[in-house]
C-alpha cells in the first residue's frame, strides 16, 4: 500500500477530512487530496505531524512496516503491570517482520538475564 492510500484510508477512519489534515498542516486541501492521490509526497515535517495527528509511526505511512500503533502509543500502552493476556493482544496487531524483531529482542534479553525468573 503507497503512502497516499495508507493516509487516506486513516483518515477516514478517525472521521476526518482533508480539510481537517489541510489545516492542521496549513496546506490548502488540494495539497492533501494529492498526498492521497500519491501525485506529490509530503516533506518530512508534514509527515511527522501527519503520523501524529493520523496516531501512527511515520514508518507506517512510509510502508516500512504494518504495525499501526506508534511507539509512543505503544510505550504508553505496554507498562510493567499489564496482563500476559494485554499484552498479546497488543503483539497480534505486529507485522511478520515487526514479529521477528520482536522475537530477536526477546531472545537477547533472556540470554542477556537468564537468572531472572519468570515471576517476580
Amino acid at each position: 500500500m503507497k503512502i497516499g492510500e495508507r493516509i487516506a484510508e486513516l483518515r477516514k477512519d478517525l472521521g476526518l477530512k482533508q480539510k481537517d489534515i489541510a489545516q492542521e498542516l496549513n496546506v490548502a486541501v488540494s495539497t492533501v487530496s494529492n498526498y492521497e492521490t500519491d501525485s506529490h509526497e509530503p516533506d518530512l515535517t508534514n509527515l511527522c505531524k501527519m503520523a501524529d495527528m493520523l496516531q501512527v509511526s511515520t514508518d507506517y505511512l512510509l510502508g516500512r512496516t504494518d504495525l499501526t500503533i506508534s511507539i509512543d502509543n505503544l510505550n504508553e500502552q505496554m507498562t510493567p503491570s499489564m496482563s500476559k493476556a494485554q499484552m498479546l493482544d497488543i503483539i497480534s496487531q505486529f507485522s511478520e517482520e515487526d514479529n521477528a524483531y520482536l522475537a530477536k529482542t526477546i531472545r537477547l534479553l533472556y540470554y542477556q538475564h537468564p537468572d531472572v525468573s519468570e515471576e517476580e
